[in-house]
C-alpha cells in the first residue's frame, strides 16, 4: 500500500502503513530453493555477502546459505569486513567450528570469476552491501532479504526472493533449506547461527513473530539448536550497558516517540545505540524510539518500534529505510539538533498522512 513519486534527485513516499501479511503458502519457497541449488550446481564457487556493519541476521543467514553451498560440492566463503562486523561473538564461534569459512571483501574480488555465484543476505540495497565492487563485478547474483523493498533495490538478480512478511533472513534461510534436494547437514553451530538472526530481528520472538518464525525455530531445534549457548551471543560488556542505559535515561520524548542521543566515543557505538533504541520501547507510553550518533559528520540514526507506528516510513523520508518496526537512516549533518529537528518533522508528517 505504499507509493513513491521520483522528483529530480530523491523520492517522495505515500503510505506504506500498513503491516506486512505472513503469506503461509511454502509452494514459492520449494520452486526458489530448487532453482538456487541448481545455480550452486552451475557455479564454479559460491560467495555470500550482507550488508555493513553485519549483524547476528545478516551472518546468521549467510552461515546457511554456506552450508547449502557445500553440501553440494561448491567452495563457499562468507564475505565480511571483520573489523566492521556487530557478530563478533558468532563469527569467533564459527570460525573456531567450522574452520575458514570468511574473507575480506579484497580477498573475495580475487576468488571470483565469470561462473561464480555471488548470493546476498538480509538486505537488496547496492548503497549498503558490504563490497559493492564485489556486486558489481559478479555476473550471476541471488538475493534473498525481508526487508520491504526499496526504491534503490539490486534489479539484476537472477533469483530475488524477497519476504516482508518473514521475520528474518535466517527465517528464510532456514525455510530455504528445508526444500533443497541435497537436504544440507546443518550441524549445531550453522543452527545456532540462523537462530541468532531469529532471535535478534524478533527480539526474542516478540516482534514480527508469525507461524513460519515459530517453524524455521523449531526446525533449527531439531538440528540442535540451543537457546542458551545463542543467548550468550547477546552478552555485552559493562561498560557497554552502562552507556546504553545513561543513553535510555536521558532520553526526550515527542508526541509518542522517544529520542536519544549518544554524545560519547565507543568502539561499539552501533551496537550500543540500537540496543538503546530497543530498550526505551519498554518505558510507558512510548510506540516508538530514535537514537543517534555522529560518525565522521554524518548523524546515523536508528529506528524501532512495536508495531503501532511504521518507523520505516519515517526513515524513509529522511533517505533511509528498513521494515515496520527496524530501520535505519544517516543525515549529513554536523550537530544533533539539526538532526532531531528534521526527525521530528519526519514524525510530524507521517502522524499527518494517518489522518488522511
Amino acid at each position: 500500500d505504499q507509493a513513491a513519486i521520483y522528483k529530480t534527485d530523491t523520492y517522495e513516499f505515500f503510505g506504506g502503513i500498513s503491516k506486512g501479511i505472513e503469506k503461509r503458502s511454502k509452494a514459492r519457497t520449494r520452486i526458489i530453493s530448487s532453482a538456487i541449488s541448481k545455480l550452486i550446481e552451475n557455479s564454479s564457487n559460491v560467495l555470500i555477502m550482507g550488508h555493513r556493519f553485519s549483524d547476528l541476521d545478516s551472518v546468521g543467514s549467510g552461515i546457511g546459505m554456506y552450508c547449502a553451498a557445500v553440501s553440494l560440492g561448491k567452495t563457499a566463503k562468507i564475505v565480511i569486513n571483520r573489523k566492521q562486523t556487530l557478530a563478533v561473538g558468532l563469527t569467533d564461534m564459527a570460525e573456531e567450528k567450522l574452520g575458514n569459512i570468511f574473507c575480506e571483501p579484497k580477498e573475495a574480488l580475487k576468488l571470483l570469476d565469470r561462473n561464480t555465484l555471488l548470493i546476498i543476505c538480509d538486505t537488496h540495497r547496492e548503497d549498503v552491501l558490504e563490497s559493492t565492487e564485489l556486486y558489481r563485478a559478479a555476473q550471476t547474483v541471488v538475493i534473498i532479504d525481508h526487508h520491504r523493498k526499496n526504491v534503490d533495490f539490486i534489479s539484476n538478480a537472477i533469483v530475488f526472493q524477497h519476504d516482508p512478511g518473514a521475520s528474518s533472513a535466517s527465517e528464510m534461510v532456514s525455510e530455504l533449506l528445508q526444500y533443497m534436494p541435497s537436504k544440507p547437514p546443518i550441524d549445531e553451530c550453522m543452527a545456532d547461527a540462523m537462530l541468532a538472526g531469529i532471535m535478534l530481528d524478533t527480539k526474542n520472538f516478540a516482534l514480527k513473530t508469525g507461524v513460519r518464525t515459530f517453524e524455521a525455530a523449531a526446525f533449527l531445534k531439531s538440528k540442535g539448536a540451543d537457546t542458551v549457548r545463542v543467548r550468550r551471543l547477546f552478552m555485552n560488556k559493562l561498560e557497554d550497558m552502562k552507556l546504553r542505559n545513561d543513553m535510555v535515561s536521558s532520553c526526550e520524548k515527542y508526541r509518542d516517540c522517544a529520542i536519544a542521543f549518544a554524545d560519547f566515543d565507543s568502539p561499539n557505538i552501533r551496537t550500543v545505540t540500537s540496543q538503546a533504541a530497543d530498550e526505551m520501547l519498554n518505558i510507558e507510553g512510548i510506540k516508538a524510539s530514535f537514537t543517534m550518533f555522529d560518525s565522521n559528520g554524518t548523524v546515523n540514526l536508528s529506528a524501532r518500534s512495536l508495531g503501532d507506528i511504521n518507523v520505516q516510513v519515517i526513515m524513509e523520508s529522511l533517505g533511509g529505510g528498513g521494515h515496520l518496526t527496524m530501520a535505519a537512516a544517516q543525515l549529513p549533518e554536523s550537530e544533533f539538533e539539526s538532526a532531531k529537528t528534521r526527525l521530528c518533522a519526519a514524525i510530524d508528517k507521517y502522524y499527518s498522512q494517518l489522518k488522511k
